[in-house]
Protein backbone atom coordinates (compact mmCIF):
# COMPACT_ATOMS: atom_id res chain seq x y z
CA UNK A 1 0.00 0.00 0.00
CA UNK A 2 0.92 3.53 -0.88
CA UNK A 3 2.06 5.09 2.15
CA UNK A 4 0.07 9.09 1.21
CA UNK A 5 1.37 10.42 4.70
CA UNK A 6 5.15 10.03 4.14
CA UNK A 7 6.32 14.12 4.32
CA UNK A 8 9.83 12.75 2.64
CA UNK A 9 8.04 11.44 -0.93
CA UNK A 10 9.09 13.44 -3.96
CA UNK A 11 5.34 13.83 -5.13
CA UNK A 12 5.57 16.51 -1.82
CA UNK A 13 8.66 18.18 -2.72
CA UNK A 14 8.74 21.95 -0.73
CA UNK A 15 9.94 23.18 -4.02
CA UNK A 16 7.12 22.28 -6.08
CA UNK A 17 3.88 21.12 -4.41
CA UNK A 18 2.46 17.58 -6.32
CA UNK A 19 -0.48 19.79 -7.51
CA UNK A 20 1.09 22.06 -9.74
CA UNK A 21 2.30 19.31 -12.54
CA UNK A 22 -1.33 17.97 -12.92
CA UNK A 23 -2.55 21.31 -12.91
CA UNK A 24 -0.64 22.05 -15.79
CA UNK A 25 -0.93 19.05 -17.36
CA UNK A 26 -5.33 19.57 -17.13
CA UNK A 27 -4.49 22.76 -18.94
CA UNK A 28 -2.71 21.57 -21.75
CA UNK A 29 -4.91 19.18 -22.69
CA UNK A 30 -7.99 21.69 -22.26
CA UNK A 31 -6.02 23.48 -24.67
CA UNK A 32 -5.06 20.71 -26.90
CA UNK A 33 -8.73 19.39 -26.88
CA UNK A 34 -9.91 23.31 -27.77
CA UNK A 35 -7.44 23.47 -30.87
CA UNK A 36 -9.18 19.86 -31.75
CA UNK A 37 -12.82 21.18 -31.25
CA UNK A 38 -12.39 24.71 -32.98
CA UNK A 39 -9.74 23.62 -36.12
CA UNK A 40 -11.75 20.42 -36.56
CA UNK A 41 -10.47 18.23 -39.68
CA UNK A 42 -10.21 21.44 -42.03
CA UNK A 43 -6.65 20.08 -43.42
CA UNK A 44 -7.94 16.49 -43.69
CA UNK A 45 -11.03 17.77 -45.70
CA UNK A 46 -8.59 19.71 -48.12
CA UNK A 47 -7.27 16.26 -48.96
CA UNK A 48 -9.83 14.46 -49.38
CA UNK A 49 -9.47 12.03 -52.45
CA UNK A 50 -11.92 12.28 -55.26
CA UNK A 51 -14.88 9.94 -54.86
CA UNK A 52 -14.84 8.70 -58.56
CA UNK A 53 -12.42 7.97 -60.39
CA UNK A 54 -9.97 7.55 -58.12
CA UNK A 55 -8.12 4.68 -56.00
CA UNK A 56 -10.05 3.04 -52.93
CA UNK A 57 -6.70 2.70 -50.76
CA UNK A 58 -6.74 6.33 -50.78
CA UNK A 59 -9.99 6.81 -49.40
CA UNK A 60 -9.54 3.76 -47.30
CA UNK A 61 -6.44 5.98 -45.95
CA UNK A 62 -8.31 8.99 -45.72
CA UNK A 63 -11.49 8.03 -43.77
CA UNK A 64 -9.08 6.24 -41.58
CA UNK A 65 -6.99 9.60 -40.57
CA UNK A 66 -10.63 11.01 -40.57
CA UNK A 67 -10.89 8.39 -38.02
CA UNK A 68 -8.02 9.10 -35.97
CA UNK A 69 -8.07 12.62 -35.34
CA UNK A 70 -11.60 12.09 -34.12
CA UNK A 71 -10.67 9.68 -31.73
CA UNK A 72 -7.79 11.29 -30.44
CA UNK A 73 -10.77 14.39 -30.28
CA UNK A 74 -12.12 11.75 -27.99
CA UNK A 75 -8.94 11.00 -25.74
CA UNK A 76 -8.52 14.14 -24.93
CA UNK A 77 -11.92 15.22 -23.95
CA UNK A 78 -11.77 11.92 -21.39
CA UNK A 79 -8.03 13.02 -20.51
CA UNK A 80 -9.29 17.04 -19.31
CA UNK A 81 -12.33 15.72 -17.56
CA UNK A 82 -10.11 13.25 -15.62
CA UNK A 83 -7.57 15.85 -15.00
CA UNK A 84 -10.04 18.71 -13.75
CA UNK A 85 -12.18 15.37 -11.50
CA UNK A 86 -8.66 14.85 -10.15
CA UNK A 87 -7.44 18.66 -9.72
CA UNK A 88 -10.65 20.73 -8.83
CA UNK A 89 -12.61 17.55 -6.95
CA UNK A 90 -12.71 15.33 -3.77
CA UNK A 91 -14.20 12.54 -5.89
CA UNK A 92 -10.57 11.03 -7.02
CA UNK A 93 -8.70 11.19 -3.76
CA UNK A 94 -6.13 9.48 -3.55
CA UNK A 95 -7.26 6.86 -1.11
CA UNK A 96 -10.08 6.00 -3.52
CA UNK A 97 -7.55 5.96 -6.69
CA UNK A 98 -7.53 2.60 -8.92
CA UNK A 99 -3.56 2.43 -8.46
CA UNK A 100 -4.23 2.02 -4.46
CA UNK A 101 -7.12 -0.21 -5.19
CA UNK A 102 -4.83 -2.43 -8.16
CA UNK A 103 -1.65 -2.47 -5.48
CA UNK A 104 -3.90 -3.48 -2.79
CA UNK A 105 -5.37 -6.68 -4.69
CA UNK A 106 -1.81 -8.01 -6.72
CA UNK A 107 -0.26 -8.42 -3.56
CA UNK A 108 -2.07 -10.61 -0.94
CA UNK A 109 -1.45 -10.10 2.82
CA UNK A 110 0.03 -13.18 4.49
Amino acid sequence: MVDFQNKDAPYLSKKIPYVYPLIIANILTFLAFGAHTFMRDKELQLLEPPKEGGEDTLVEKWTMGRGGWHMVFVDLLLATTGLALLNFTTLLTPEKSTYNFLLSTSHPVE
